[in-house]
């Protein structure tokens, strides 16, 4: 083994080795994830959202690239993929969102705490669904200051999964899982950078967020 190390023996091995290391770095966060998800089923691109590190002492730790990828409303730092499993046996239908870092800062998000939003009459911010509608309303919630826990830092190039299976009792209008050819889209809505109340020696004064809606491409609902 030492000698196949050895760059007198084999000048090639260390940059086989060193080109390994770069698939790993560059390829793992955005490539790997995806051939996994598809080849195992059941297996999720990433983390779930939730699980996170929280965004903690947002006036004296934020990264100074992630506010620079967040201050642009027109160019979305984080990207969405719909995805369904179909409709299940009792009616409800089970669906994942792909939420993926395209940047190389760190980006902060809005979650909640009961996952997915679903429906147009739910004004809260964060990640929802809609079913047989192609756009979302870029109202928010009246909202200042987000508390800690409802916000994640999703590292560059990071992917997190939200899945989440929903009843169509929960949905304005349950009928439209069963419409013919109906899709839905996955979308992420903030319309606060987030306030930090003004305390000497603060670094921050605002939590860093970015401000707009973002949504993915329309997905079928039944894959079947």
């Amino acid at each position: 083994m030492a000698r196949f190390f050895n760059r007198g023996e084999n000048p090639n091995a260390l940059a086989g080795l060193f080109l390994l290391v770069l698939l790993a770095v560059f390829a793992g966060p955005t490539v790997l994830p995806e051939l996994i998800a598809t080849a195992v089923p059941f297996v999720d691109e990433g983390v779930p959202c939730g699980r996170l590190r929280d965004g903690e002492d947002r006036a004296q730790h934020q990264s100074l690239l992630g506010r620079e990828v967040s201050n642009d409303p027109s160019d979305p730092p984080i990207s969405l993929v719909a995805r369904s499993e179909g409709i299940n046996a009792d009616s409800s239908i089970t669906v994942s969102v792909v939420v993926t870092n395209q940047t190389l800062g760190t980006v902060p998000i809005v979650i909640n705490e009961g996952g997915l939003i679903a429906g147009a009459g739910d004004a809260r911010n964060g990640f929802g669904v809609l079913f047989g509608q192609t756009a979302v309303s870029p109202a928010g919630e009246g909202i200042t200051t987000y508390p800690v826990e409802r916000i994640r830092l999703l590292a560059p190039r990071q992917r997190c999964v939200y899945r989440a299976t929903i009843q169509p009792g929960t949905l304005p209008n349950p009928s439209v899982l069963v419409a013919e050819n109906v899709t839905f889209i996955a979308y992420y809505r903030n319309n606060a950078i987030g306030q930090i109340p003004f305390v000497a020696g603060n670094i921050y004064q605002d939590q860093g967020l970015w401000v707009g809606t973002i949504q993915s491409e329309p997905a079928p609902v039944n894959n079947s």
